[in-house]
C-alpha cells in the first residue's frame, strides 16, 4: 500500500518539486529568514519522499506480477504492461530525489533526467544495471 502524505506533509512535498532555479529562489528568501529553517526541513525531508516513491514503485510491480500472473485476456496483458510501466517511472522519480534532490514534471522529463543521471560511471555501478540496459535506456 503506498503512503500517502498527511496533509503537515504536504508542504514538504511541494518543495521536492521544485526546480533547482525555483529552490535557489525560496533559499535565497530562506536565507533571509533562518528561523525558518527551510533548507534543514526540505533535505531532512527528501529520504522519506524517496521511499514514497519507492513504496509505490514496488506496489505498481506486485500489481502488474500479479495481472501477469492471472491474465484471462489481452486487457489483463494491457493492464500489467502499463502497471509496470508507473513501476518504472516511480523508481527513476525516486531516483532523482535520492541523486539530485530534484523531482522529475513528467514522463519524458523521467527519462531524460534519468539519461542524464547515467553519464556518471558511479551512478550507474549503483543502480546495479547492466551495460546492455543502460545502452536501451540511453537510446530512449
Amino acid at each position: 500500500m503506498a503512503v500517502n502524505p498527511s496533509d503537515d506533509d504536504k508542504p514538504l512535498v511541494y518543495l521536492a518539486r521544485l526546480s533547482a532555479a525555483e529552490k535557489e529562489g525560496l533559499y535565497a528568501v530562506a536565507d533571509a529568514f533562518p528561523a525558518l529553517h527551510i533548507r534543514k526541513e526540505f533535505h531532512d525531508t527528501i529520504p522519506d519522499v524517496v521511499v514514497d516513491r519507492l513504496i509505490m514503485a514496488t506496489d505498481f510491480l506486485k500489481a502488474a506480477q500479479q495481472l501477469v500472473k492471472n491474465a484471462a485476456s489481452d486487457a489483463d496483458y494491457r493492464g500489467a504492461v502499463n502497471r509496470g510501466y508507473y513501476s518504472i517511472h516511480h523508481a527513476i522519480r525516486a531516483m532523482m530525489l535520492s541523486h539530485k534532490h530534484y523531482e522529475t514534471d513528467g514522463h519524458a522529463e523521467a527519462i531524460t533526467e534519468l539519461k542524464s543521471l547515467l553519464v556518471d560511471a558511479a551512478t550507474r555501478n549503483r543502480c546495479g544495471l547492466t551495460q546492455d540496459i543502460i545502452k536501451d535506456i540511453t537510446k530512449a
